[in-house]
């Protein structure tokens, strides 16, 4: 009898572990550019968007409010398929650091390209509860 609520008390431990790590990754899309986007402090925020790096293109942030978005790492690309220069997926990490309310946008441009307007923009607005 003790091993089965042994048992059971690591069981619900390992669900309610499971359970707190999937909901800590918020993941975003080209399909919720324009909307609102509610996390909690801690959370971690993926982007992911179309992109093609070899191009000279890549997405970038604008004006990021560090008190609030912590970007994470560089921005990484997994292409689509293994021909040379592929489209992919290009996809940026941020923590939330702080609380109150930004806006999380991403210029699609090249670099090296000044007073030129980007090619797209992607934006959301961020509210870290």
């Amino acid at each position: 009898m003790k091993k089965i609520i042994n048992l059971a008390v690591v069981a619900v431990f390992l669900v309610a572990t499971l359970a707190a790590c999937s909901s800590k990754t918020v993941k975003v899309d080209e399909s919720m550019n324009g909307q609102t986007i509610t996390v909690k402090k801690g959370q971690t925020i993926v982007v992911s968007l179309a992109g093609n790096p070899t191009t000279g293109f890549n997405w970038a942030t604008e004006d990021l409010d560090t008190s609030i978005l912590s970007q994470q790492g560089d921005v990484a690309f997994k292409a689509d398929s293994n021909l040379i220069g592929a489209g992919g997926m290009v996809t940026l990490t941020f923590e939330t650091v702080g609380t109150g309310t930004t806006n999380l946008i991403l210029n699609y441009a090249r670099s090296w390209e000044t007073g030129v307007e980007p090619a797209q923009t992607f934006a959301v607005t961020i509210v870290v509860e």
